[in-house]
């Protein structure tokens, strides 16, 4: 499976954003990321599939201990995922189901899947909020990614509105028990949270309390675009972010400047041919500087004659199985085509046989004087005469020479085809000749 880096940036359900607020941080960016990778087939497949390393560089996690991931991807399959809608009639419906109906990491790929019912919701949100994951990528909080999420949406309008207390901790997923007094929860959650999110987004934040004598009872975020430039700029997503090749640099730490720079100065086959040869002298334990190794790989052409030769090993391997698959293709059309000649010769004997039972004993005797005599092989006519109308060798004339004597009707073979829910055979000679011509191209 290739590893293919979608646009990073989502548009997202609100509703899904409000629900996701007590899960951890990890579990947050997996939530986005994964659906910024499934959605263009949310609707069309129940599986969807994104590579290991790629979903670790997307979600900003640089560990190579698979556990928390793992953990991760669990927590998803077993959180109850909750909304409402109220349609125009005021009329209210409630909906729950799991963030993930399904997750297996094997392979290097991260395979996982959603309720059909989540994933028509997730598809086909009433309102959405666009997540930039180059942002997500840099926060490094729960509670700042929450406030940024929810704060994000209100951008065009420029504040949230006032949130009770007990909304806002609900949204940023605050646990019971914890924080209880509003001076710890302004200093521990509210304020660091302002902080990373104005320090590390696309969006500035500051916050007003509505108080009820000398207690804090509501908030408000005022929201605006952050104009300062961020210390990774936000790129927007082209033919060159979504290349293999470009996804590949990320992974070994090259900057996005010259990733672009070389996917547009080398063609991408040549790209990757040097990403195998650096990923083959890394395994083997033989660089000190990863990236310049293959700035040097990539500026010098460097060659590995080790690595061409598994390459055309793999190339050779790769011929062999799709010629003996085109093979087998072959051999089950073939099959079927058999299959159909001999139910057809069946049905044509069939009704030669209750012909014949129809015919009085003398007429059935001129009949068989009649066709021994049409024989010229001397053979074939010994064998008629042994065996009368179950001679095997004469079953083709005989069937001719009755169907044509009493003008009996036959099954046409595309008849026999259709009966048997099969292909006519000229489709299937055609299908044949295809894959043949598959075979010599291969080759």
């Amino acid at each position: 499976m290739k590893p293919k880096q979608k646009s990073e940036v989502l548009k997202k359900n609100n509703v899904a954003i409000h629900i996701d607020a007590k899960l951890t941080l990890i579990q947050k960016k997996l939530i986005n990321t994964l659906l910024l990778q499934a959605y263009e087939d949310l609707l069309l497949k129940d599986r969807h599939q994104i590579d290991y390393i790629l979903l670790c560089e997307m979600i900003g996690y640089n560990s190579h201990d698979r556990k928390h991931i793992k953990e991760a991807l669990k927590a998803l399959t077993t959180t109850s995922i909750e909304w409402g809608v109220i349609d125009n009639n005021s009329n209210e419906s409630w909906e729950i189901a799991t963030m993930l109906s399904y997750a297996k990491l094997e392979n290097g790929i991260c395979t996982y899947g959603y309720a059909k019912e989540l994933a028509e919701r997730l598809y086909n949100p009433e309102t959405y909020t666009r997540i930039n994951l180059e942002v997500q990528r840099k926060i490094s909080t729960s509670y700042a990614f929450s406030l940024y999420e929810n704060c994000l949406k209100y951008l065009k309008v420029g504040s949230t509105g006032w949130w009770s207390i007990a909304t806002f901790r609900k949204l940023i997923g605050i646990n019971d028990g914890e924080y209880i007094q509003f001076k710890e929860l302004n200093k521990f959650v509210i304020q660091k949270a302002i902080k990373e999110v104005n320090k590390s987004t696309d969006i500035v934040i500051a916050c007003e309390f509505q108080k009820n004598g000398k207690t804090v009872v509501s908030l408000k975020f005022v929201v605006a675009r952050n104009k300062q430039p961020l210390l990774v700029p936000i790129v927007d997503s082209d033919e060159i972010t979504n290349s293999k090749a470009y996804a590949l640099l990320m992974r070994y730490g090259i900057s996005r400047v010259q990733a672009r720079e070389w996917i547009i100065n080398y063609n991408e086959e040549y790209l990757l041919e040097k990403l195998e040869l650096t990923a083959h002298a890394k395994a083997a334990g033989k660089l000190k500087s990863v990236s310049g190794f293959l700035s040097k790989a990539i500026a010098d052409n460097y060659t590995n004659a080790e690595v061409n030769e598994k390459k055309a090993i793999s190339e050779a391997k790769k011929k062999r199985e799709l010629k003996a698959s085109l093979e087998r293709k072959i051999e089950r059309l073939r099959a079927d085509i058999l299959k159909i000649e001999r139910a057809n010769r069946h049905e044509r004997g069939r009704i030669v046989e209750a012909h014949i039972a129809t015919l009085t004993k003398e007429d059935e005797e001129r009949l068989g004087v009649e066709y021994a005599a049409s024989l010229t092989n001397e053979f074939n006519r010994a064998d008629f005469l042994k065996k009368r109308w179950a001679s095997v060798i004469n079953e083709a004339s005989i069937v001719l020479f009755i169907g044509a004597r009493y003008g009996l009707e036959y099954p046409s073979s595309d008849d026999t085809a259709r009966a048997l829910e099969l292909p006519t055979i000229p489709a299937l000679n055609a299908e044949i000749g295809q894959l043949h011509g598959e075979i010599k191209k291969n080759d």
